[in-house]
């Protein structure tokens, strides 16, 4: 098994035994366990059925992990359900996604852009029309974008290199004592680097994201007496 893989069950179980925790929005709805696991086959089925390769962290997790289940707000959605889309015509998995890193979508532009949803699967809701797309072909492949499905805000890429980091990211500021309400607009890094951010990136909306998920002191004291 992958040492990510084993690492994330490792905080999973740390998650799972803490009440606390429990109180975390959507907790509730998968106590921070996983699906069962896919099968190679029933992976292989679903590319050649949507005609895509699944990128390569989220499948490994797929295969190892867990379908579904524990992650952000209330949780992944299972591989099957992540393009449930009652619009979604044929091909439309495979479609090139123009989502990537790098680029800041702006609410000015966004009634001009495509459709954002094109080329990803949605494998979290976060309430109402909030999701997370993992965006499966394209220049940003690999990805992990935030939406809003009535398209009331402009996508924002997260700077998450692939799925993976992004979900022990979302397990270790949780266990470290940060709001996790919001984690699919967070920057990552820890209190040092978002504070360099704050301090110096020419970038506004960075420098907004940055201050974001910092925790208090008394938060961050005492998810480090909990991992003790």
């Amino acid at each position: 098994m992958d040492d990510r893989i084993s690492r994330i069950r490792a905080k999973l179980a740390q998650a799972a035994e803490s009440p606390a925790l429990l109180e975390a929005f959507g907790a509730k709805a998968h106590a921070y366990r996983l699906k069962p696991t896919l099968s190679e086959a029933e992976v292989a089925a679903f590319e050649a059925e949507h005609e895509v390769a699944l990128p390569a962290e989220y499948r490994l997790f797929l295969l190892e992990a867990g379908d579904g289940g524990a992650g952000p707000s209330y949780g992944l959605v299972p591989l099957r359900e992540a393009v449930d889309w009652d619009d979604d015509p044929v091909g439309f998995l495979a479609a090139p996604s123009y989502l990537a890193d790098g680029v800041a979508y702006q609410d000015e532009e966004y009634g001009e852009l495509p459709e954002p949803r094109q080329g990803s699967l949605a494998i979290v809701h976060h309430g109402c029309a909030y999701y997370t797309q993992l965006v499966v072909t394209g220049p940003g492949r690999g990805q992990l974008v935030s939406i809003n499905a009535d398209w009331c805000d402009p996508p924002y890429v997260s700077e998450d290199p692939d799925f993976l980091t992004w979900y022990e990211r979302w397990l270790d500021e949780l266990l470290a004592g940060y709001s996790v309400t919001d984690f699919g607009l967070k920057l990552p890094g820890d209190e040092t680097a978002l504070l360099a951010i704050l301090a110096g990136d020419p970038d506004p909306d960075r420098r907004q994201r940055a201050a974001h998920p910092m925790p208090s002191a008394a938060s961050a004291a005492a998810g480090t007496a909990r991992r003790r």
